[in-house]
């Protein structure tokens, strides 16, 4: 097998006295095939700008004959040859370096996709003792063999007999980012990756709601999935699957793909066996653009939504009208819960066009009030004193403030939740406030109506 073909490398301007993280990116062999490519697809991935903004070293190897017919020792070797000779881009290095930068040996990551994220598992495999991390999109390791070789121990030359190691026992943090379902609409292609909660297999899913959780523009659904914390509510509360799709051009637009959501919940109920009667949106910026404008126009097909940071003045980004113009007449309830942060240019805080008419599909009473970010008077008020509070979880909860609006049964219907010090951004806890509203949310099989789901 050949150990090296070259390899694109990218060099942060940021990167100077601290040690530098060096991230190996193994792209799909098909972008991997030159040096252009590589380049395009360390772009276009956002690695570069990722790498850039962290002061790190980003490097993507080549295969113009394919990952099969590359070594799994070729990372640790590129790694080994430009270790000590990373110039610094801004003039500025650890003294002593001579205008090197220190690419620190323990702080070497693998990320790979499709069949790179394969042969980057089976670099892991094969030197796990190499690396801090490996992420793997689309791909897992399908070489185990050198799990009953002795580790390398290549930080200590000559290892005492009573350390030595197998590969097979040396932990290694890995995480994998299953091979997407897709769906398609139009001719075009949007893939979804699902999250199961933590021990319940795909067989074992059946019966649960479905949670989609959707990307704003720019940002695809790997990087987004990886910090807005439904991962980790989904292992916590085993309550549902998550869902995050994918959209073409990492962008939403309720004209070009407002019919895809109805073809994925088909794909998905008839796949595992999901409850359809509790499918819940959720999104943030351009994606709680796409919840709101999506939710409003096909009522049917949810239970509730939840759209978070959502601009309603972005022309060619968002619709006309941030509520579907036909969602009145049509008779549907839709409960619905959003959020803004105080100091959000992108989306503001005036959702008053939004609470008018979502108050009177749900039933609830618009009161004038005086004193609130909206002219609606709410039925009560959370905080981090009476709600948020770190009984249910919530670390941060003296940052929201929602008002709450019944429906004519008493029970919530809608929520306005204002986030303190929050520029266009969220943090984790929304994740768990969105939920606690949903959760609550069931449309009965062809019914314009809600039920309400008690504790």
């Amino acid at each position: 097998m050949k150990e090296a073909n070259g390899f694109y490398m990218y060099v942060s301007t940021r990167a100077c006295y601290d040690p530098a993280k060096t991230i190996f990116v193994f792209a799909p062999g098909e972008m991997a095939a030159d040096l252009s490519l590589a380049e395009q697809f360390a772009r276009k991935s956002g690695w570069q700008a990722l790498s850039e903004y962290d002061g790190a070293v980003l490097i993507l190897p080549l295969a113009p004959e394919g990952w099969n017919a590359q070594s799994h020792s070729l990372p640790g070797s590129i790694y080994d040859r430009v270790r000590g000779q990373v110039g610094s881009r801004n003039g500025r290095s650890l003294f002593g370096r001579e205008g090197k930068l220190w690419c620190w040996e323990t702080m070497l990551y693998l990320v790979g996709y499709e069949d790179g994220a394969v042969f980057a598992g089976n670099c892991a495999m094969a030197e796990p003792n190499r690396f801090a991390a490996a992420a793997l999109i689309g791909g897992a390791p399908d070489d185990y063999s050198a799990g009953a070789f002795p580790s390398s121990h290549w930080l200590v030359r000559h290892v005492s007999s009573d350390y030595a190691k197998r590969n097979d026992q040396i932990p290694s943090s890995l995480w994998l980012i299953g091979a997407p379902e897709t769906a398609s609409r139009q001719a075009l292609e949007y893939a979804c990756s699902l999250h199961f909660p933590d021990g319940c297999p795909a067989d074992r899913v059946k019966g649960l709601p479905i949670l989609f959780s959707v990307h704003g523009r720019g940002e695809p659904v790997w990087l987004f999935a990886e910090k807005n914390g439904w991962d980790v509510l989904a292992d916590e509360t085993q309550a549902f699957v998550l869902v995050c799709p994918d959209s073409p051009g990492n962008i939403w637009q309720l004209e070009r793909d407002g019919q895809v959501f109805g073809a994925m919940i088909d794909r998905l109920c008839a796949d595992y066996g999901l409850d359809r009667t509790r499918v819940y949106l959720t999104g943030f910026s351009n994606g709680g653009a796409i919840t709101r404008e999506v939710g409003t126009a096909f009522p049917e097909l949810f239970a509730a939504i939840a759209p978070s940071n959502a601009p309603v003045d972005a022309p060619g980004l968002v619709a006309d009208s941030p509520v579907s113009p036909g969602l009145l007449r049509s008779g549907y309830e839709l409960p619905y819960w959003v959020c803004v942060g105080d100091n959000d240019p992108a989306a503001g805080t005036d959702v008053d066009e939004q609470l008018e008419v979502m108050l009177e599909v749900n039933g609830c009473q618009a009161r004038a009030g005086s004193g609130f970010t909206t002219r609606f008077a709410p039925d009560e008020i959370r905080t981090g004193e009476n709600y948020y509070t770190s009984a249910r979880g919530y670390a941060q909860g003296e940052r929201f403030r929602t008002l709450v609006y019944c429906g004519r049964d008493g029970l919530p219907r809608v929520g306005y939740t204002v986030m303190k010090n929050m520029p266009h951004g969220a943090i984790c806890e929304q994740s768990r406030a969105a939920w606690e509203f949903l959760r609550h949310f069931r449309r009965p099989a062809g019914s314009r109506q809600i039920e309400y789901l008690p504790d």
